[in-house]
């Protein structure tokens, strides 16, 4: 058997990378769109390209729309990621025990889904800095939209296959964090160099809010509730 005091200082040195990575990005991430725009001399839209390439793991987008729209300082960048961050962890600390057993993971996953498109397509349409913030506070309930859709697809699926689901999820969450800054950071870019027939600094979130509005159309259409889990022969386990 594995030893209690092992475990538990295994469990805190994985806690403490995760704090490590996530604290280095968060130091990247503002500073990142002044940063290349002074190696490479280009202006922020020609610079999001090289920074959509470089962060292929996380999603840059974000500091350079803030400095080209917002014309945002590094730390406005960091407080903004900051203050989506605590509102993120308010919610799923505090709103999502009590919205599980009021709504039900079915309902609660819906909810979060329709908060995430509408705070998309709020992004998008912020004009002015200080509307991203009413943005953040008035669509937090995105952060109800993971754990339920974990839950009900666990459920779905028999205990021996729990892994495979993991791993599948896991990929999935990895190409869309791979692929995401790559082609956001190009969007920006078409919609914000001089030749653009349209100047639009929001169009990746407008794209982000038509993939999650695909996203809820399926969800609503071919999503049913999570049942009673099943055993690996198919029976439904009765619960106690």
């Amino acid at each position: 058997m594995i030893d209690p005091k092992s475990a538990r200082r295994g469990l805190f040195l994985v806690f403490l990378i995760l704090f490590l990575d996530i604290m280095g990005i968060a130091i990247i991430v503002p500073v990142l769109p002044a940063y290349l725009k002074e190696l490479t001399g280009d202006t922020i839209s020609e610079a999001a390209v090289d920074g959509g390439w470089l962060l292929l793991a996380y999603s840059a987008v974000w500091s350079f729309v803030a400095s080209y729209r917002y014309d945002w300082s590094e730390g406005q960048i960091g407080l903004s990621l900051g203050i989506f961050g605590i509102c993120g962890a308010l919610v799923m600390g505090f709103v999502l025990p009590k919205a599980i057993p009021l709504l039900g993971e079915w309902k609660a996953g819906a909810v979060g889904l329709i908060f995430t498109g509408l705070g998309l397509a709020g992004y998008a349409l912020s004009f002015q800095g200080w509307m991203i913030y009413a943005v953040i506070l008035a669509t937090c309930l995105e952060a109800l939209a993971d754990p339920p859709l974990r839950s009900i697809a666990s459920a779905k699926v028999p205990p021996s296959a729990q892994g495979e689901l993991q791993g599948a999820l896991s990929s999935i969450s990895s190409f869309t964090t791979i692929l995401g800054p790559l082609m956001f950071a190009q969007i920006f870019s078409v919609f914000t160099a001089a030749q653009a027939p349209v100047t639009f600094a929001g169009a990746p979130y407008v794209l982000g809010a038509i993939f999650v509005a695909l996203a809820i159309a399926v969800y609503i259409l071919k999503v049913r509730p999570a049942q009673a889990p099943v055993d690996d022969g198919g029976a439904v386990k009765q619960a106690v």
